[in-house]
C-alpha cells in the first residue's frame, strides 16, 4: 500500500513539475540560458541535425516553452553539441 501511495506522490510531484516548465521563455532569455548570441539561436533553428525546438511568435517576438527546451537538452544533437 505504501509504495503505491508513494508512486502516486511522486507522479503527482512529476506532474507539478512538468506545468510549472509549461511557462514560455522570451528570446533574451533563451540566450542566457545557454550563454549565446542571438545569431547562434538562429542558427540553431536553421540547423537541421540540432532539431532546436521552434519559437511561438507572438506580436512579433519570439517565445520557446521551457518543456520543449527541457527535452533538446536531453536529445542526443544538444548532447553533441557539448562533446
Amino acid at each position: 500500500m505504501f509504495a503505491s501511495v508513494k508512486t502516486g506522490a511522486y507522479i503527482m510531484q512529476l506532474e507539478a513539475k512538468n506545468a510549472a516548465d509549461d511557462r514560455l521563455l522570451p528570446a533574451i532569455d533563451v540566450r542566457r540560458r545557454y550563454g549565446v548570441s542571438h545569431m547562434t539561436v538562429y542558427r540553431w533553428q536553421k540547423s537541421d541535425k540540432l532539431d532546436f525546438p521552434d519559437p511561438i511568435v507572438i506580436a512579433g517576438r519570439k517565445y520557446w516553452y521551457v518543456n520543449d527546451l527541457i527535452r533538446w537538452e536531453q536529445s542526443p544533437a544538444a548532447r553533441g553539441m557539448a562533446q
